[in-house]
């Protein structure tokens, strides 16, 4: 959790680890996510702050498509 203080929990800080055998083996990514006030409606927003390059990724902001 990004903010101790937020008692809706909205703001997140993750890590990937690339798995093994794969163009990601070995790397580390660093991402965001956030749950607006209609979450689990509405999806979260992931934001990749790593470059990556997927195909379902932004590749200027990060951001992950749904």
């Amino acid at each position: 959790m990004d903010d101790g203080d937020d008692i809706y929990m909205r703001s997140w800080t993750g890590t990937i680890i690339g798995p093994l055998n794969t163009v990601h083996e070995g790397r580390i990514y660093q991402l965001k996510l956030f749950c607006d006030k209609d979450y689990p409606e509405k999806p979260p927003s992931v934001r990749f702050h790593s470059r990556i390059n997927m195909t379902c990724v932004n590749h200027e902001t990060g951001l992950v498509y749904n």
